[in-house]
């Protein structure tokens, strides 16, 4: 960005990113807690907490900090899947990161997805807004779609009742 907008530069990436990207999921919650405590359970992308009831384990490969910019989680779904999920941005000032799955076994129906999780405090109650979008590539199928929604609302779940207690 430049000091008075996005630059043409900037503006050209985000149009071909977004070119190459052909569906979006949005999905969001509100959370009954502090942003901070929300920040602090979602920001470590521990699969094993975010998704409960789908995922087996959730572990740092090579002992790379949780908050390392390409530091990469390999996670373990009940149903056998397997998934290396790379973390690609981190923010403590907007509360948010975006990852992106990098390997799958058996592998994913599609090219790329690039997912973000972004917290907004709430200022009437001292809640919080969780949004959780996933841009995927021209190739995605409604079933991969599905699945993702299903997810988000499982996490979404998990998350409520852990900060619930």
């Amino acid at each position: 960005l430049g000091p008075r907008g996005p630059t043409m530069s900037s503006l050209a990436h985000s149009s071909i990113q977004e070119s190459l990207m052909a569906s979006r999921v949005y999905e969001s919650t509100v959370i009954h807690a502090p942003l901070a405590n929300v920040w602090r359970f979602v920001r470590d992308l521990d699969f094993s907490r975010l998704q409960t009831a789908l995922v087996e384990s959730s572990s740092l490969v090579d002992d790379a900090p949780a908050d390392q910019i390409g530091s990469v989680r390999h996670v373990t779904y009940r149903d056998g899947t397997v998934c290396d999920i790379k973390l690609t941005e981190l923010s403590d000032y907007k509360h948010s990161l975006t990852y992106e799955i990098i390997a799958s076994d058996p592998p994913m129906p599609v090219m790329s997805a690039i997912h973000t999780i972004h917290l907004r405090r709430i200022t009437e109650d001292n809640s919080t807004f969780l949004t959780w979008v996933t841009d995927f590539s021209h190739d995605v199928t409604p079933s991969v779609i599905e699945d993702c929604r299903y997810k988000r609302h499982d996490a979404f779940s998990a998350i409520k009742a852990a900060l619930a207690q």
